[in-house]
């Protein structure tokens, strides 16, 4: 793929006509307000991908997943949170994000999409415990900026993941949003 930055020129100029989202030789090209310019690529792998191709997940482990994301978006909103499914790379090297959720509720803390990637180090010693011990995990949101939860996902008796919820620290949100709060009192 060619370097997005070698494009951004023409791809700018195409952006400031008023394009809202430009293809270019296999990236989304996303120009701010502030003249910066950003690739994204065109397509997210998908949970189907990433399971078979980087985990040692079997085919009825994977339908158990596509069963959780059947209902992934209600929980994300009711959560007023972001959602990442992890599981465990091939060989137990690391743990890989195969499917993430946003609320339409409230406010996102991670902006990119984060399918595909490896959890990092903020992350992956709560995944790990969450996986070795079947138990949810509560992390320090002083420690991390902002609020995270992970749970264990369970397969016919089996934890094969864990699911990370993640939303802005109860400090910084300020009580949260509108909807948040009468959510929240009722």
């Amino acid at each position: 793929m060619p370097d997005p930055l070698a494009i951004a020129g023409e791809e700018l100029r195409c952006a400031r006509r008023g394009a809202a989202g430009l293809r270019c030789h296999g990236s989304s090209i996303l120009a701010s307000w502030d003249g910066s310019v950003t690739a994204y690529p065109l397509t997210v792998p998908t949970l189907n991908d990433v399971v078979r191709s980087r985990t040692d997940l079997t085919e009825t482990d994977l339908e158990g997943l596509h069963a959780l994301l059947g209902e992934w978006q209600i929980l994300a909103d009711l959560s007023f949170a972001d959602l990442v499914l992890w599981v465990p790379g091939r060989g137990g090297s690391g743990f890989i994000a195969v499917a993430q959720g946003r609320p339409t509720t409230g406010p996102t803390v991670l902006p990119d999409d984060v399918v595909g990637q490896e959890a990092d180090r903020k992350e992956v010693e709560h995944v790990a415990r969450a996986i070795e011990l079947g138990e949810i995990v509560l992390a320090d949101a002083q420690r991390l900026g902002f609020d995270l939860d992970v749970s264990p996902v369970r397969r016919a008796g089996k934890v094969v993941g864990a699911v990370t919820r993640q939303h802005a620290s109860s400090s910084a949100r300020e009580g949260g949003s509108a909807l948040e709060a009468a959510y929240v009192a009722s």
